[in-house]
């Protein structure tokens, strides 16, 4: 039975009016769990303990939360973008937000290393429990500083090789100075309305413009104190230590998808991996591989997660293949980008539904490794290669001395 309420107060009840919060908009990243989204929306007015850059602001909890999220979405060395998707306005330096993304990440590396450590150490007590020789020779017994030193180090080699941006985040940190605006040069193409020809996309030309930056001369000194403060912070290092994972698998994606660009695999005339998709994963036969394409050439513009924005980008080819989102959708606008027009979505655009976010965050994922496995192919195929050109040569020579030989020594015999 339940108590049975009065309608008189108590008097150490104080009775207060009802609060509404707004509710914050966003696609909560995925692998992201309820810590992570509780932690992000703590007290914006705290600020980090001794986490000040030298000369400038100390961060806020919400500041700081931000920024690990837009390198989540939008990846490494991309500081403009970062700035801009956390919102921290021009009081904000390219060279702070910066600093706070490789305190962040090396944060992430530090606690993943020990989250390695521990299972090589668990590991080993297995192995060592299991398969103890006691006949075998009793080996050189060595200080356990240097034992420890040394899985250290391992652990720490596992994360580096896992994941490639992590080299370029322990270097040295020279201060950004500003952004270099003119976009980096390549050879990007697409082709629209069924055209053969192609010609260059202004709009993925542009997601460069805030990649390239004027750099300072020398690195800060080592190490750095804002990843010291970083790791100080219990509530920060404790929900860090439980996405570190996440956040580190998140921007090698990332990493690894701005590698494909440069390498030209994006390029409409460069193949593009067939993927399965079958149960709920599965799209329908008229997502070609030009969708696949253009959906990585979109997380890249766009953000990971943020597919509504690249599905109204009339620059990539969704707008003009699928039918666009109802009005009531309320996670099709974000209220910078006109609503298109209902009445065109006809014939098979109208029959073609939008996946779900949950659907392109895995075919991304999908894609990115089928591209992995197809550069390792054509890296193979190139080395092989130069590997028969280089064994052709070599015989040639062999085949040209032996004649060179045979022919000095018959002008021997004519002497």
């Amino acid at each position: 039975m339940m108590p049975t309420g009065t309608n008189g107060g108590h008097e150490d009840i104080e009775i207060m009016p009802r609060r509404r919060r707004q509710t914050q908009r966003y696609a909560p990243a995925a692998g992201s769990s309820s810590d992570e989204m509780e932690e992000s929306s703590s007290d914006e007015g705290e600020a980090v303990p001794g986490g000040a850059i030298e000369g400038g602001l100390s961060w806020r909890k919400g500041e700081r939360h931000r920024v690990q999220r837009a390198l989540m979405t939008l990846g490494w060395l991309r500081w403009g973008f970062v700035r801009e998707y956390a919102e921290l306005g021009p009081k904000r330096s390219l060279d702070d937000v910066a600093l706070l993304a490789r305190g962040i990440v090396r944060a992430a590396v530090t606690l993943q290393a020990e989250t390695v450590l521990i299972g090589m150490t668990e590991a080993k007590g297995k192995s060592g429990d299991e398969f103890e020789d006691e006949d075998a020779p009793e080996a050189k017994p060595k200080a356990d500083d240097e034992k420890l030193d040394n899985t250290e180090e391992k652990a720490l080699a596992q994360v580096i090789d896992r994941y490639r941006f992590v080299e370029d985040v322990l270097g040295p940190h020279f201060p950004v100075k500003a952004s270099i605006t003119s976009p980096e040069p390549h050879m990007l193409r697409i082709r629209k309305d069924g055209v053969s020809e192609s010609q260059p996309v202004s709009a993925i030309e542009r997601i460069w413009v805030l990649d390239q930056y004027e750099y300072g001369d020398e690195a800060l000194p080592e190490p750095l104190a804002i990843e010291d403060s970083l790791l100080k912070d219990a509530s920060f290092s404790a929900y860090l230590r439980r996405n570190a994972g996440y956040l580190l698998e998140r921007v090698e994606l990332l990493w690894t998808l701005r590698d494909l660009l440069r390498s030209g695999l994006l390029d409409p005339d460069a193949e593009t991996p067939q993927i399965g998709s079958s149960g709920a994963q599965s799209i329908g036969d008229w997502w070609t591989p030009e969708f696949d394409r253009n959906l990585l050439l979109g997380v890249l513009k766009f953000g990971y997660g943020n597919y509504h924005s690249m599905r109204m980008d009339p620059e990539l080819v969704f707008l003009s293949n699928v039918a666009p989102p109802d009005e009531d959708d309320d996670e099709a606008y974000d209220g910078e980008q006109g609503k298109p027009d209902k009445e065109a979505a006809d014939g098979d655009r109208a029959t073609r539904k939008w996946p779900s976010v949950q659907v392109l965050n895995t075919r991304v994922k999908k894609l990115v490794r089928a591209f992995i496995r197809q550069r390792k192919r054509l890296e193979a195929k190139a080395k092989a290669e130069v590997e028969a050109r280089r064994k052709v040569e070599e015989k040639n020579r062999r085949r040209m001395e032996r004649e060179e030989q045979i022919r000095l020594r018959e002008l021997e015999k004519v002497r």
